[in-house]
C-alpha cells in the first residue's frame, strides 16, 4: 500500500493543487520507495526497478519504461 503525508497548514483554495510531502510505497516483498513531488526519491535495495518514468514516443512507437534505478546518480 501507498502512505501519503500532507501538511495540515493553511487552507488551499479552489485553484490550488495539494500534493503530499512524502509518498511512501511498500511491497509485500518488503521493498520500499518514499518519494517527494519534486522528484526525490530514496529506496531499498532493488525497488527502483519497480517504478520508472513512462516515456510517450509518439503515435508511431512505443512508449518507454526507464526504471528510476538508472537515475541514482542524478537524483
Amino acid at each position: 500500500g501507498t502512505i501519503r503525508v500532507w501538511s495540515l497548514g493553511g487552507r488551499p483554495t479552489a485553484a490550488d493543487v495539494v500534493e503530499p510531502l512524502l509518498s511512501l510505497l511498500m511491497t509485500a516483498r518488503q521493498e520500499w520507495i518514499l518519494w517527494t513531488p519534486d522528484g526525490y526519491y530514496e529506496a531499498s535495495p532493488g525497488a527502483g526497478d519497480l517504478v520508472g518514468l513512462h516515456v510517450n514516443r509518439g503515435p508511431e512507437r512505443s512508449a518507454q519504461f526507464l526504471p528510476l534505478h538508472q537515475f541514482r546518480r542524478q537524483l
